[in-house]
């Protein structure tokens, strides 16, 4: 999902008290094809964590991905997405 979805989904994990696994980058190429970044990897699985160490991790390393990306993009033209790994 792209970074303000993910924010947004994040925030309603949490609320909603799920467990957070983790994220990892997708890009979204300008042709529509999707596949993982190379670049933006994501987190390793956050199970262990306490959920507010969770969610925070998860919530800066995104925005920094987002912000890398808009600087520097792994492949011109593409957009990074934001794939949430949770249990509820």
């Amino acid at each position: 999902m792209p970074f303000a979805l993910s924010l947004e989904a994040l925030d309603a994990l949490e609320k909603g008290r799920g467990r957070l696994l983790g994220w990892e980058g997708w890009l979204r190429r300008s042709d529509g094809s999707l596949g993982h970044s190379a670049k933006h990897q994501g987190t390793v699985d956050l199970g262990g964590l306490l959920p507010d160490a969770a969610f925070a991790l998860c919530r800066k390393t995104i925005a920094e991905a987002h912000r890398e990306h808009g600087r520097a993009p792994e492949v011109l033209g593409s957009e990074l997405l934001f794939c949430i790994t949770y249990d509820a």
